[in-house]
This record gives C-alpha cells, sequence and structure tokens, in this order.
C-alpha cells in the first residue's frame, strides 16, 4: 500500500510536523522515585522519532502539582524537573520530530492521597467520595496549569496538550456526572465548561497567542449521565472557539463498562473502535484531530486519514511492539513491523498490578539495551515452534549461533496457531504470520513434522538445549470423560468439519479463556452453546485485564451462551448425549450434540528432566526450559522466557 496520506506533513496552528503519526501520552514507569526524567525514558522516545519516525510525540501525563500519583510518572510543577525534560526535548527535536508536554491531574480518580474534584459525590470513577474543590483551589490550579505551560514553552517544548479524557480533574468538571456543581463553575453547559476554557486561554495569553496548544478529551463516558453523542461534538465546538489548535479524542471506559469504545482496546474488538468520534467531530470542526485507541497497523492507520475520519493517528501500544513503526512504514518496511497483538499486557502491568515499568508481550526486548553478537559460535537445538521456541530460536540466531528447530506439527505457533482461529483473533494471526516471515528470513534450520527425543539430541552435541514443549490436556475427574462425543478444545480447533456454520448442542466445560473463547466462537457458528464451570461467574476471568474480561463476558452475553456457574456433581452419561449438574441444589439435565473439554492444560515435563537425567559431565549442554512446559500461562511469559533463553545462551 501507498502511505503517501499518512506520511503527508500537516500544521497544528503555525507548527509543521512531517507525517500524521503521533506518540500519544502512555505511561513507561521509569522515572526516578521524585519523578524526574531518566535517561532511559530519553532513549525510548528517541527510538521512535529516528529515521523519520513519528512526527508529533506527547510526553507522557505530567502532574501539575504534586497530587501524589502512585506511580512515577513525570512531574513540572518545579523548576528542578527541568533539567531532565531540557535532554528529552533535544533529543526528539534532533531528529526531526516535534513534542509536546501533557498537562494533567487526576482529581477524584487518585487511587489514594488527597481526592479533589467538581463535587463530592460517590461515583464508579472514585474509590472514595472526594473532596469537592473551593473556588480558590479552582484558582490556585488555573494558575499551576499555566505556570506548568510556561515551564514547557521555557524547555523548548513545541506545544502543550490539556489533559481533559479519561474522567481525570478536568474531564470531572466537564461532564454532568460528576458536576453537580451550582456555582460559575457547574450548573450547565457553559458552566462545566468554565474550567478548562480558562486554563486553554490562561496559557494562550501567558505563553502567547501561537503557541500551539491542544486539549485530550474524552467522546464518551460510561457514565449515567456522562459524555456521549451530541454533546461531544459541542464539546470539540466549545474548544475551538476557545483557542485550541487541536482536538485529540479519547474515551472514558477503563474499570466502568463501556466495552463496544474502550479507551484501551482489547483484541476482542475491532480496530480502532473510537474512530468513529473523531469522524463525526472532524465534520463539525476545522482544527486538527486526532484518534486514538487500538489502532496497531499500517492499512488502518492509512485507510483512517485518506477517508478523511481523523487528520492524525495516534499509536502507543503498536509503537510498545515496534519503536519503528513509523520509521519502518516511511522507508517502505512496513511488512518487517513486529505486530501488537492488543493483549492490554503492558497496561495490566503498569496499571492494574502495579508492577513497575511496562512490558510488551511480543517485544520482550522493550526498554532494554541492544542484542550483543555472542562471543562463541554455539550449536543450538530448541524443541517446540510455539511463541516461546520461535523467540528462543530466532533471539539465539540473531546472536550468531547455530540453531535448529524441531516442531513435531507441521506448522508453527503450538497452540497460538489453533487460538487464532476464531474471526476476533486476528491481531494473533498477524503475529504468528510475522513469526513466520522472520523464520523465513532467518539462518534457523527449520524441522516440521518431527517430534525430538532426548537420545537423538544429545547425539548431535548440542552447546545448548531450549525445550519449548508446550502442555498436554488436563483430564478433569468427571464420570463418562471418555465417551465418544467428548473432545478436548485442541481436538476441536484441529477438526475442520467442525468449523462449519451449522445448528447443534454443545457443551463447553470450563471458562477459562479457552473456554470463553470457544463459547463466544461456537455461537457465531450458530451453536447452541452452554458453558459450564465450578466457578461462580463473578470469578470467571479475574487474572486478565478488567477491559479483555468484561469484553469477553459480554460478548456470551450478546451471542447468548448459556451461562452455568457454580456447577457441581457433573457426569456425562448415553455417550456424552447427556450432561448431568447441580446448581444451586437443583439438577439439571443437558441434552447435547458434543462436549468440549477446556480445563485447562499440564505442562509437559518428560523431555526437559529426560535431558536432565541423560546429559552429565563437563560436555553436557545446557538445558533451558520455557513457556507452558514450565508453568501453564499466557502468551507473554512464553515469549519472555524464549527470549531470556536465546539471549543468556
Amino acid at each position: 500500500m501507498d502511505f503517501e496520506r499518512l506520511l503527508a506533513p500537516i500544521k497544528i496552528g503555525n507548527l509543521e510536523l512531517r507525517n500524521r503519526i503521533v506518540f500519544p501520552p502512555i505511561d513507561v514507569q521509569i522515572h526516578s522515585d521524585d519523578r524526574r526524567v531518566q535517561q532511559r525514558y530519553i532513549d525510548f522516545l528517541t527510538s521512535l522519532v529516528q529515521k523519520n519516525g513519528v512526527g508529533l510525540v506527547i510526553s507522557e501525563f505530567t502532574s501539575v502539582a504534586n497530587d501524589r500519583f502512585w506511580m512515577p510518572a513525570s512531574r513540572i510543577d518545579s523548576d528542578k524537573f527541568i533539567p531532565g525534560f531540557e535532554k528529552l526535548v533535544e533529543e526528539v527535536k534532533r531528529h526531526g520530530a516535534r513534542i509536546f508536554m501533557q498537562l494533567a491531574m487526576l482529581g477524584g480518580r487518585a487511587p489514594k492521597g488527597k481526592r479533589i474534584a467538581p463535587s463530592a459525590i460517590q461515583s464508579p470513577l472514585y474509590p472514595g467520595v472526594p473532596e469537592e474543590i473551593s473556588r480558590d483551589e479552582i484558582q490556585w490550579l488555573i494558575g499551576k496549569w499555566l505556570d506548568a505551560a510556561q515551564r514547557a514553552k521555557r524547555i523548548g517544548f513545541d506545544g502543550v496538550e490539556v489533559h481533559g479524557g479519561h474522567s481525570y480533574l478536568i474531564g470531572e468538571f466537564m461532564s454532568p456526572h460528576s458536576n453537580l456543581r451550582e456555582d460559575e463553575y457547574g450548573g450547565d453547559f457553559e458552566g462545566r465548561m468554565r474550567f478548562p476554557t480558562e486554563i486553554i486561554r490562561g496559557i494562550k495569553a501567558s505563553c502567547g497567542s501561537d503557541y500551539p496548544v491542544g486539549i485530550k478529551f474524552s467522546a464518551f463516558e460510561a457514565l449515567n449521565d456522562g459524555i456521549r453523542g451530541a454533546m461531544a461534538v459541542d464539546i470539540a465546538q466549545w474548544f475551538e472557539k476557545a483557542g485550541v489548535d487541536y482536538l485529540h479524542v479519547s474515551s472514558s471506559t477503563y474499570m466502568l463498562g463501556g466495552t463496544p469504545y474502550p479507551d484501551v482496546p482489547p483484541l476482542f474488538v475491532p480496530e480502532g473502535p473510537l474512530v468513529e468520534f473523531a469522524a463525526r467531530i472532524k465534520k463539525r470542526v476545522s482544527v486538527p484531530v486526532i484518534t486514538v485507541a487500538g489502532i496497531v497497523t499500517p492499512d488502518f492507520a492509512h485507510t483512517v486519514i485518506a477517508e478523511n475520519k481523523a487528520d492524525l493517528v495516534a499509536l502507543g501500544r503498536a509503537m510498545f511492539a515496534d519503536p519503528e513503526w513509523a520509521s519502518k512504514i516511511a522507508s517502505g518496511r512496513e511488512k518487517e513491523i513486529r505486530p501488537c497483538i492488543r493483549c492490554n499486557m503492558c497496561h495490566k502491568k503498569m496499571i492494574i498490578d502495579r508492577a513497575g515499568e511496562v512490558e510488551c508481550t511480543v517485544n520482550p526486548g522493550l526498554l532494554k539495551p541492544p542484542l550483543k553478537p555472542s562471543h562463541r559460535r554455539k550449536r543450538v537445538i530448541v524443541v517446540g515452534a510455539g511463541p516461546g521456541g520461535l523467540e528462543a530460536a530466532l533471539m539465539a540466531s540473531e546472536r550468531g549461533h547455530d540453531v535448529v528447530l524441531f516442531e513435531r506439527e507441521d506448522e508453527i505457533g503450538g497452540n497460538v496457531r489453533l487460538g487464532c482461529i476464531p474471526p476476533f483473533k486476528s491481531d494473533l494471526k498477524r503475529l504468528l504470520d510475522h513469526y513466520a516471515w522472520r523464520l523465513e528470513k532467518s539462518a534457523v534450520k527449520f524441522i516440521p513434522s518431527q517430534e525430538a527425543h532426548a537420545p537423538e539430541i544429545l547425539s548431535k552435541a548440542p552447546d545448548a538445549v531450549v525445550v519449548a514443549a508446550g502442555a498436554r490436556e488436563l483430564i478433569p475427574s468427571i464420570p463418562g470423560i471418555g465417551d465418544k462425543r467428548v473432545m478436548y478444545a485442541r481436538e476441536f480447533y484441529r477438526s475442520q468439519k467442525l468449523h462449519k456454520k451449522g445448528e447443534g448442542r454443545v457443551a463447553v466445560i470450563g471458562a477459562g479463556t479457552v473456554g470463553c473463547e470457544l463459547g463466544w466462537y461456537l455461537s457465531i457458528l450458530g451453536r447452541k452453546v452452554f458453558l459450564i464451570d465450578i466457578l461462580s461467574f463473578d470469578h470467571w476471568l479475574e487474572e486478565e485485564h478488567p477491559t479483555n474480561r468484561l469484553t469477553l463476558l459480554e460478548k456470551l452475553e450478546e451471542w447468548g451462551v448459556n451461562v452455568l456457574d457454580n456447577a457441581t456433581d457433573l457426569s456425562l452419561e448415553q455417550g456424552g448425549e447427556l450432561v448431568r449438574l447441580r446448581r444451586d441444589g437443583i439438577e439439571y439435565g443437558i441434552s447435547t450434540d458434543i462436549v468440549i473439554l477446556s480445563a485447562g492444560y499440564t505442562p509437559s515435563e518428560s523431555l526437559f528432566n529426560e535431558l536432565r537425567a541423560r546429559a552429565e559431565g563437563e560436555d553436557s549442554p545446557a538445558i533451558y526450559q520455557v513457556g507452558d512446559c514450565v508453568s501453564v500461562r499466557d502468551i507473554h511469559w512464553a515469549v519472555l522466557e524464549g527470549y531470556e533463553a536465546g539471549i543468556a545462551i
């Protein structure tokens, strides 16, 4: 595809950007404890803009006041934070990109510390009832935003973005859900818009009318009386009249529901679910409009611009997956882009689990030093061409080793190859295609359709062996489990004839991620599905990212999957044609055409154990174990452990 429109220059105010690609303000959590900018953050943002990369970088959420943010995001409420930002701006601009600072404050959504909001109300937004902000405090905060903007300009930022999205403090003032004030900062639409308007006009007055100022806001809030529909257009037009130079259109759904328009879209929804809001607004304003959220592929991004649905596209997670996303497009190497699978691991680790700096499932080298070649060429055997084995083989090969990759199936991918069969898993299919392309281009010797055994492996005298043998099905203790109408989830996915559209009754036993996806997919195929699990529905998928979980569970309801939670005394009778169970003291009998087990997996450890037992002496190979054969987890851990094994050899 010709990406001419995506790569075309555009102006924000009087400022020209070299292309329409934006890296949005997204946290990475690598600043110091006192929230000063660190060199690793500078290096990361620089990697995005090198070689004609990203046109505009908007730095992460930067607090205008010390609102005790629970993670080490940056601050700009004091001159002591200026030196780090000066280095950042210098490096980004040196590569021809533009950089804005996002100015923000959490307000009532702060998870700890003092919470302030326009009104002291109970709301799904807030972890507790916040304090109502006084008029004096409003004026003080407006001053903090103006001070921050002046610092940003002094530092050399090309402009600033005022954060009014995601129902943070400014968004709380704008929303009829959260602003119940009766003074001049509430009461009606004009009153609710007063706080952000005074900030924007104040910045323009203090920094100069030609200094670019943008606003990020939510065009949809998953809240009673929240922003949506025509009100979002009214807000956009109001801000244009107030003097903003661009509009950054998002939503507010995190931990609130609203899965058709998620602010962190998972792989279960179409790419770019918020584009329709940007398109609606673009028709009614003349300033540039940025669309964001779940845009990952070059073709889609270009189509958005070519069809005039937005003026710029912002990609965050896609840049974690491949920091060279933009530069690869600019140089005609789009096929080399490592695809984001929208698994939301990055967001889950930082925001949900609060477990430290960002990680990316498909790019385990994110924020890490560049790979170094091995000082000695070694013979490496990798067993299993799932994600863990593929990553190990490719990393070892890239570092200069001779690598042989065995796979017992005739194709790569392991469980991922089967898991990306449903139409809502196309992101995962792109990753598998990318691995196939990398494998073909690499020096790895790939041997499909051959199961590798310990004696054969050791007879080749390898210096290192990586075992990525995956996992086998867990067999639950259910009477009748061996009946002829009973199969495992992997058997179903391998059976092409069962993927045809048609009627029929299917019982799926096990409502983990595999079972829920399978129940949804079977419903798409036209089957009547009964999804059974011993756990209560409230505890289904509780290890998943909240947006992923809500989306998947809502899809079960949307497609009419019959949910049977708290199921006990399960048995299969009449050759699997009848499923019996008990719920809340009531016995159920469900007639079925087929029963599919998705009760989980257990590690395949036999090869690793045999290699360890047979490999003795000084000349024995180093043996690594990665992925599900270590412990059954999601794809993130398989890829990470494969990467670590590949660079350890």
